[in-house]
């Protein structure tokens, strides 16, 4: 767990890092090796918000893998609505439920 937000957090995963919504049905989390240090909140300068974070991606245009609670994958860059994301990618563009994210892989990180 390399962030903590109020509703959202980061972890450096295998695969590189990933961040998504803390809701009430997750995310379960598989700890494989405990930290060797005391536990922080992570970066002082992230938003605390997982919405201020999808708008930090937005506008800084990088190219993201949204993962979807269905298990689809759409890689392109977001837009933030009130209660959705806009996925867009050469022209194409998905429509996604801010429920319906269920973590992100930001290229940039």
């Amino acid at each position: 767990m390399a962030h903590v937000g109020d509703d959202w957090c980061r972890l450096d995963a295998v695969g590189g890092v990933v961040e998504l919504p803390v809701t009430r049905s997750g995310p379960v989390v598989r700890v494989v090796e405990h930290s060797r240090r005391g536990g922080s909140s992570g970066d002082p300068h992230a938003p605390k918000a997982w919405r201020a974070r999808l708008l930090e991606l937005e506008v800084a245009g990088d190219l993201c893998v949204v993962e979807l609670t269905t298990g689809e994958k759409l890689t392109g860059t977001v837009l933030v609505g009130g209660d959705h994301v806009v996925v867009s990618a050469g022209g194409d563009e998905a429509y996604v439920p801010m429920g319906a994210l269920a973590r992100l892989r930001p290229s940039c990180d």
